[in-house]
């Protein structure tokens, strides 16, 4: 009886496993889609059911496993692609706002200077320059 109930907790822990590793899956494809989708993201409860999962799941499981919330990697996500933009490109700060989903460039500008505290202007020069 002691082997029955170990292999029945044995079963029990793979389940588990399994579970867990479903939805990894889930929150893995869930940034997926919203790396590609940046400019326009799903809500929260469609891209939970784009994944086969629930909002209160896909919440959780996004911050475990990437440590920050949907909105937040998707924020930091538009962050990255304008650094590339302004490195790689001769667009304007204006196309670069817009090319990363900011309606507005004075709203791009603010974000990207609370996060890098440089405006996207000093952050190209800097960079451009070697210093």
């Amino acid at each position: 009886s002691t082997l029955l109930a170990s292999s029945a907790a044995s079963d029990v822990y793979k389940r588990q496993a399994m579970t867990i590793g479903i939805t990894c899956d889930k929150i893995h494809h869930a940034r997926a889609i919203i790396e590609q989708e940046y400019l326009n993201p799903p809500s929260l409860h469609q891209l939970a059911l784009r994944v086969g999962t629930n909002e209160c799941t896909l919440k959780r499981g996004f911050k475990t496993v990437f440590g920050t919330t949907v909105f937040g990697h998707i924020f930091e996500y538009r962050m990255k692609m304008a650094c590339r933009y302004l490195l790689d490109s001769s667009k304007t700060i204006q196309e670069i706002g817009a090319c990363v989903g900011y309606e507005y460039h004075a709203h791009f500008s603010t974000a990207f200077k609370r996060k890098f505290g440089l405006t996207p202007l000093e952050y190209r020069c800097s960079r451009l320059s070697g210093s």
